[in-house]
């Protein structure tokens, strides 16, 4: 939870809403909270706020993992104070301990000075000063966000009068609400974060006989990673097997949907080699699956040939790759195959693809042949400008060829947005 402090100008409160009243205060607090989505700076800001009218000494306490609370604690004149403490059995602090965890509905009760001696030293001596102490529970159903306000005061003397209480569980309503705005948008960030992690591209193996480089750019997304991906996975006899795809749409269901074909594929390889029959068994489980969605893919497999490298390549509705010989002539292999995941009588084939010392195979996706350039945001970058940028790069190494490709790409789009891309380059090095 860590995060930057809370400015003064974040926590100090209009000075027309220091005075008795209740509306102009909790109006304050509304615009100060609103938009808050960081958890740890919402809890710092809700316990500066809530010292003054409310109190001399405000406590938030929220339930953590592992039978422990997190506290955010502020007094007057003092910053606000952070840490983790044991959380308290109910049998020797019970007012607390059940405001903490209880899921009935925001309430208040008073904290009885006997039950202070049994709660934590980090915050039990604050609140062992004040005359008067009131404990409001945060969670206004189970789906609510667990928590307690302590709110206390030096003197027996209440800012707002009779209408204390009222003001005390209204901030309190307001917090909760913030503080569960901000707890749904962290679980977020974190779900993101675990399937970005999961889906982020590998970095590309030794294969015997081989060099290669990768392009591997995501469209603009929150997530980091799209529906372009490639994987190499090498065998045991020295020989790989290699994928690049591209399933369609964007966004998380793409992303999702990319690290099942992933994932069916790794496991798919170990028990087949031949490409087509990997297709028509990702189809078949993409099908069982129920999924809408399709994918495009070139899967294929790298060994060791008469003095070079031999590349068995299949494709399921996929842009055929670019052959780049040692001598800068460009090639495009024929190959055909369906989309995968559409049709339970789709049918697709190999071709057989041999490098020389110096030949470079190019996989890649639709991300750059539709890129739109900058100038009218109408015209494609298109396969013939992929094999001009490709052909000047006879006699260079895969990376050196892999940039070359991203350079003309990138002059293309200028600052424009674009789709995701993918590109793999497999070269054959036999003779290094």
């Amino acid at each position: 939870m860590a995060a930057g402090p809370v400015t003064g100008r974040e926590a100090g409160l209009s000075p027309a809403t220091r005075g008795p009243s209740v509306e102009g205060y909790l109006a304050d607090v509304g615009a100060r909270l609103i938009g808050m989505l960081d958890l740890e700076r919402a809890a710092r800001l809700i316990a500066e706020l809530a010292v003054g009218p409310l109190g001399d000494v405000a406590l938030l306490v929220l339930p953590t993992t592992r039978g422990r609370w997190e506290w955010w604690r502020q007094e007057r004149g003092r910053p606000v104070e952070h840490g983790r403490v044991r959380k308290v059995p109910v049998e020797f602090a019970s007012t607390l301990a059940r405001a903490v965890t209880s899921t009935a509905g925001i309430a208040t009760a008073e904290l009885p000075q006997a039950e202070i001696k049994a709660l934590p030293q980090a915050f039990a001596g604050s609140l062992a000063r004040c005359a008067r102490l009131s404990v409001v529970s945060l969670a206004e159903d189970e789906h609510g966000i667990p928590g307690a306000l302590v709110f206390g005061r030096l003197k027996d003397e209440a800012v707002f009068g009779d209408r204390q209480a009222d003001a005390s569980t209204a901030f309190a309503q307001r917090a909760a609400s913030t503080l569960a705005g901000a707890l749904k948008h962290e679980r977020w960030k974190d779900a993101a974060y675990g399937l970005q992690s999961t889906l982020r591209p590998p970095e590309l193996p030794h294969v015997t006989g081989t060099e290669m480089a990768v392009w591997y750019e995501p469209g603009d997304g929150p997530l980091g990673v799209g529906g372009d991906f490639y994987d190499v996975h090498p065998r045991s006899d020295g020989s790989a097997m290699f994928v690049l795809g591209d399933v369609c749409g964007n966004g998380a269901a793409a992303a999702a949907l990319t690290g099942r074909v992933r994932h069916a594929l790794a496991a798919l390889q170990l028990v087949e080699r031949s490409g087509d029959r990997l297709l028509s068994l990702l189809n078949q489980t993409m099908l069982n699956a129920g999924s809408s969605r399709f994918a495009t893919l070139i899967v294929g497999s790298i060994m060791e040939h008469a003095g070079g490298v031999r590349l068995t390549i299949a494709t399921g509705g996929h842009p055929p790759p670019l052959v780049l010989r040692h001598t800068g002539e460009v090639e495009e292999p024929v190959l055909a195959g369906m989309l995968v995941g559409i049709s339970p009588q789709a049918k697709f084939a190999e071709c057989t693809v041999d490098l020389a010392e110096g030949d470079l195979c190019l996989l890649y996706t639709d991300g750059i042949t539709e890129a739109r350039g900058f100038a009218d945001r109408t015209e494609l970058y298109g396969a013939e400008r992929l094999r001009k940028a490709l052909s000047g790069c006879g006699g260079e190494d895969a990376p050196a060829a892999v940039d070359e490709v991203r350079r003309s790409v990138q002059q293309w789009l200028g600052d424009a947005d674009h789709d995701d891309i993918a590109l793999l380059a497999i070269q054959c090095v036999t003779g290094k």
